[in-house]
């Protein structure tokens, strides 16, 4: 409101100089002076004997200025204005006219040529001086090139605002809170800023400031950045050591310690922490210097050989492998020297956080929580803490290699300021590396230290930790003896950081060399099959083969109309328009009319959808073979491809599709039993008949994990499992198609119950000789190769199926004998199992109840759960006590 007033009272007093009833041009001198920010403070102050406070300036009142008495004010015609009088020419207002030959004269005068009255009322003369108009217009400059220089700044850091939003949707699905409003109160004020700066310069004919593009420039506070993105076209120089940013974040985004926890809880005097401070900025350089972010000084390049180049945090070379045995050694000689202390109080909160929470880490912010508790509350400052952190981080389970990430993060926090906490881990990695690769060193328990010794190494190495050289080392001595120990642990280390060290500028020679001698070796000399598959896969993490990926061609336009009818209008049909107009109804009756009204929007947009299909062209004899091919294909995309709650639509609208045009329904059917008896080849749903195919291989070949990697191009059986997480989804979704089928009268319950039977026994057919009976011909004890005794996807299978068409089976009178049985048939086909997790046996005991339910309500039965006492409620809840209770 007072800004209102303001704008109005400045309007008011810019008429009456402009029609010559202020005739004081000091006046409005200073008010231009008070608005541009360059007035005189007014005497006194805002407090107490305070310094008075110069005004600022006002950007929007500058700016009603111009729009009111620009010209007569600062002798400047507006740009646009100027622009139109010019394009008018000869028809052009006399007035405006003669108003911009005197603004370019610059004469006061120029605008009255002593003609009569009307000619003056027409032309009114230029009421300011020429040096009047000339400080105001200066003034005004001033403050356009501070304003300017605000919206370049702006500019830049509402950038850089913007792409750290992205980066957070694209890695957390969704932008934080804080700097979500952050956002919007920049755009703000750079929105209302630019607007002012394009006034300005318009009336006063400037120049626009440049508003370039710039990257990202992030921010050096907040801790100790180990890396920086180069800004590159090489693809190897661009994406730096790690492969992602998350990757890098983890490892190189650490805490402050120095900057955070106070010195005497680190035990450490403010010169020392000046010194470690001046220490790791170093260290940083030199680490960027060497990955190839910053440019090497002069002498330094290309000093890559040796074993991967110096580092000051380098292990000593003539480190004794052969002194001391490793891990176990250091644990017996060190783990008895607190055995008094554990009672103490301090002692017991050290070990409390050293043996739970050391071993609770699960991310990045557990670990920096875990360094702020070791420094404050246990007094990092102590030597014995840290050796006792040092003892229990080896001692942790070697068996839980998913921890060490979390380790390597935490003792590289650590490192910044502590000295006597990676070292000593390294070289009982390294010595227990080196005694669990000695000749008779081949037990399980010496392959378990030597995998976590190796995988350690690395991820020290990767986090910056541990020098390069300690994993370099290893390697080579590894590739000199070339025995299946040694070579497994070259392995674990090529996988662990092999790729970090071939691009690390400064690593990258001997690392690739030491590839290249790797592969040559393991052509000339004999190894096992299982370690040069290890080798192997080794060599082709750290260098993955070029992948030739063919660009698809766009679908013709018909099939992508079909595409867009079931895969994307029936997906976002009855969504956001439905939500937003029942929004103001609140309670559980508002709530179930909303859905009630989005249900109707989305069957009334399947009737649409089904009268569009019906227009196209299916009789042509060049479009409709390839027309029915198509809609059959995204009939089926859409178990899997368009949202769970759509598929229902579209197989409502493949129903009404089905009197017109029924190959479109039998092609269907057809594929999506075939593809499900596929999956059921081969264990994780690995489509193995369709590999066969392909690849048009023979016979024994065919059934064999070997025969499908040899058949679909990879290598190893483990790559052939890998495959079958991309099938997952479509087995379930295909699954909840064929019960959708069945809703829409496509399918029958003969068939329904067919698959049923058929994915719980495919595979485990019993032997004519074996049998106890003719009839007896299944037995889901027999072992299958594609179910295995652990496995519970086709319990999944089933349990899909029957939680959306049971209900239906269990009210049709004559369906329920047939279920009942089947039911019977599932519980003895999952205690076969040798291994049932909990969520898969408290969902088949959902679905008994659910289908126990249904069958109920269909017969008029009451239901036990119904009664006053809940005794329904309560058997069950014994059923599955006394099931849990069998099962330990």
């Amino acid at each position: 409101r007072q800004a209102k007033r303001r704008r109005a009272h400045l309007r008011l007093l810019l008429e009456l100089a402009v029609q010559g009833v202020v005739a004081e041009q000091a006046l409005v001198q200073r008010v231009v002076a008070t608005l541009a920010g360059e007035a005189p403070a007014p005497p006194g102050g805002p407090g107490r004997g305070g310094a008075p406070e110069p005004p600022k300036p006002s950007l929007p009142l500058l700016v009603q200025c111009i729009k009111v008495a620009g010209p007569l004010l600062f002798g400047v015609v507006p740009r646009k204005l100027k622009d139109r009088i010019v394009a008018a020419g000869g028809d052009a207002p006399e007035e405006l006219v003669e108003l911009l030959h005197a603004t370019e004269e610059g004469n006061p005068e120029a605008g009255d040529d002593g003609d009569d009255g009307d000619d003056a009322a027409l032309a009114p003369p230029l009421v300011f001086d020429t040096e009047a108009m000339a400080e105001m217009r200066g003034r005004v400059t001033r403050t356009f090139d501070a304003a300017s220089a605000s919206l370049q700044a702006q500019h830049k850091r509402l950038a850089v605002l913007k792409e750290r939003c992205l980066k957070d949707e694209a890695l957390n699905g969704e932008v934080r809170e804080d700097r979500a409003v952050a956002l919007a109160d920049l755009t703000t004020r750079y929105e209302k800023l630019l607007g002012g700066v394009e006034a300005l310069a318009d009336g006063l004919q400037l120049q626009m400031p440049e508003l370039t593009e710039e990257e990202e420039e992030l921010e050096s506070g907040g801790g100790i950045s180990l890396w920086e993105k180069e800004r590159s076209t090489d693809d190897g120089g661009a994406k730096g050591p790690y492969d992602n940013e998350e990757e890098r974040a983890f490892y190189c985004d650490l805490v402050d310690v120095l900057s955070m926890v106070p010195r005497d809880s680190l035990g450490l005097s403010e010169e020392e922490v000046a010194a470690l401070q001046d220490r790791n900025r170093r260290r940083k350089e030199e680490r960027l210097r060497q990955q190839g972010f910053l440019e090497s000084a002069e002498g330094e390049e290309g000093d890559g050989g040796g074993d991967g180049g110096g580092d000051a945090m380098d292990v000593e070379d003539n480190l004794n492998l052969e002194d001391g045995g490793g891990i176990d050694e250091l644990l017996k000689n060190e783990g008895e020297s607190d055995a008094e202390d554990a009672k103490s109080g301090p002692f017991a909160a050290l070990m409390r956080l050293l043996t739970v929470d050391l071993l609770a880490l699960q991310s990045a912010d557990d670990c920096d929580g875990f360094v702020m508790s070791f420094c404050v509350a246990n007094s990092a400052g102590s030597k014995g803490a840290r050796k006792r952190l040092v003892l229990e981080v080896l001692r942790c389970p070697k068996e839980r290699l998913e921890l060490l990430p979390f380790f390597a993060r935490v003792l590289a926090t650590l490192a910044q300021c502590f000295d006597d906490v990676v070292p000593p881990i390294v070289a009982a990695l390294r010595k227990e590396a080196y005694r669990c690769t000695r000749k008779g060193k081949d037990g399980d328990r010496f392959a378990l230290y030597r995998h976590f010794a190796g995988a350690f190494l690395g991820e020290l190495v990767k986090a910056n930790a541990a020098p390069p050289n300690a994993a370099l080392r290893n390697i080579k001595a590894g590739l000199r003896e070339f025995s299946p120990a040694s070579l497994q642990l070259v392995a674990i280390l090529w996988e662990r950081c092999g790729r970090f060290l071939v691009r690390c500028r400064h690593t990258f020679p001997t690392a690739a060399a030491l590839l290249e001698q790797m592969m040559k070796l393991l052509k000339s000399k004999f190894v096992d099959q299982a370690t040069g598959t290890l080798l192997e896969n080794a060599y082709y993490s750290v260098r993955p083969p070029k992948v030739r990926r063919e660009t698809k061609p766009p679908p013709p336009p018909l099939h992508a109309f079909v595409r867009h009818l079931l895969l994307t209008r029936l997906s976002t049909a009855g969504g956001a328009e439905t939500e937003v107009k029942a929004a103001p109804q609140k309670g559980r009756r508002g709530g179930k009319g909303r859905d009630r009204r989005a249900e109707d929007a989305r069957a009334d947009e399947a009737r649409t959808v089904l009268k569009l299909l019906r227009k196209l062209p299916w009789s042509d004899a060049r479009e409709g073979p390839g027309l029915v091919r198509y809609t059959a294909k995204c009939v089926r995309k859409s178990a899997t491809a368009a949202r769970a709650d759509s598929l229902r639509f579209v197989v409502e609208v493949l129903a009404g599709l089905r009197r017109y045009q029924p190959e479109v329904t039998v092609r269907v059917v057809d594929r999506v039993f075939e593809d499900i008896y596929q999956f059921l080849e081969l264990r994780g749903a690995i489509p193995l008949v369709a590999y066969a195919r392909r690849a048009q291989i023979a016979g024994a070949r065919t059934s064999t994990l070997a025969g499908v990697a040899e058949a679909i191009g990879v290598r190893g059986e483990e790559s052939v499992l890998l495959l079958a997480r991309r099938n997952v989804q479509q087995r379930v979704g295909y699954m909840r198609l064929v019960a959708e089928l069945f809703g829409a009268q496509i399918v029958s319950a003969k068939h329904v119950f067919r698959l049923l039977h058929l994915v719980l026994a495919r595979g485990h057919e019993v032997p004519e000789g074996l049998r106890a009976a003719p009839h007896l011909n299944v037995d889901p004890r027999m072992p299958s190769l594609g179910d295995g005794p652990e496995d519970m996807s086709r319990i999944q299978m089933v349990v899909t199926l029957l939680e959306t068409c049971g209900p239906a089976l269990a009210a049709q009178a004559s369906q329920q004998k047939r279920l009942d049985r089947f039911l019977a048939y599932l519980q003895r086909y999952m205690l076969s199992k040798t291994l049932r997790p909990a969520h898969v046996e408290w969902t088949v005991m959902d679905l008994l109840d659910t289908l126990e339910v249904a069958g109920r309500a269909a017969t008029g039965a009451p239901d036990a759960g119904e009664d006053g006492k809940g005794g329904g409620k309560r058997r069950r809840g014994r059923n599955r006590k006394r099931q849990k209770g069998g099962k330990e």
